[in-house]
């Protein structure tokens, strides 16, 4: 089958079946688009593949990647309690070695984390106060969370 004859057979029911694991329209619409865009990267394959193969490859992708962000947004509410159980715990100064979830992680972006989950401070705060553009700060946070994403034991 050809991605537009897969797209106009199955947008609607896998829309429906998006909707019922995000209970989001908004989720669901985007679950959706990467499936669809995960299909077009897998063409070749989908077009070999029959009616029945198509719509269960079509499923379980929109499965897997619903399945991954939950894990993912999962293991980012981790690192935010652990941050903010950290804090509450602490008297009025932070000692960022009781953070040692945050050990892989380089002392100057530990500092960025803090100030952006915990304290909530925008990038563009930290970036005013800490001399660096925005645009960095934004990029060492992305970085600084994978290192953490890299340790399982965070998860368990």
């Amino acid at each position: 089958m050809t991605l537009e004859d897969l797209y106009e057979e199955f947008e609607s029911r896998l829309r429906g079946y998006a909707f019922s694991l995000a209970h989001d329209s908004h989720a669901a619409a985007d679950l959706t688009q990467e499936t669809f865009l995960r299909a077009t990267t897998n063409a070749l394959l989908l077009e070999q593949l029959n009616k029945n193969q198509c719509r269960r490859w079509l499923y379980s992708t929109l499965k897997n990647i619903f399945v991954d962000q939950y894990r993912r947004g999962r293991r980012y509410d981790i690192i935010l309690e652990q941050m903010r159980a950290s804090i509450e715990d602490e008297s009025a100064t932070l000692n960022i070695e009781d953070l040692s979830f945050l050990d892989g992680v380089p002392e100057r972006d530990r500092d960025i984390l803090i100030q952006r989950f915990v304290h909530g401070s925008t990038s563009a705060e930290i970036a005013s106060d800490i001399g660096i553009p925005a645009a960095t700060v934004r990029s060492r946070i992305r970085i600084a969370l994978n290192r953490i994403r890299k340790h399982p034991e965070l998860y368990e």
